[in-house]
């Protein structure tokens, strides 16, 4: 996983990253927690998960950061990201990480 660490969105990103999500298959889900951004796109018997994590050297948490990072690498490639056996939301995914 890259960090979004001092990334702040330009105005072409912000635009960007609001087509990303109208764009977004049917069924997706994000959540965000413990320094981490978790996109899960369902797929049919499977989902795929794409995430981005907070760098330990920043101080405040950017939750659109984190979420144009997310799905920028959904979009890089569709046919990546962490593939899970059956359909996760991406909070379950986060609360199954950390228990």
């Amino acid at each position: 996983m890259v960090s979004n660490s001092k990334l702040t969105l330009t105005k072409a990103q912000k635009i960007e990253r609001m087509e990303m999500l109208d764009n977004l298959p049917t069924g997706w889900t994000m959540a965000q927690g413990y320094r981490m951004t978790v996109l899960a796109i369902p797929d049919t018997s499977v989902t795929r998960i794409f995430s981005a994590v907070m760098s330990f050297k920043e101080l405040k948490f950017r939750p659109k950061v984190g979420e144009y990072h997310a799905m920028a690498r959904f979009y890089d490639d569709a046919n990546g990201g962490l593939i899970l056996p059956g359909n996760w939301t991406a909070t379950e995914f986060l609360a199954a990480l950390f228990e």
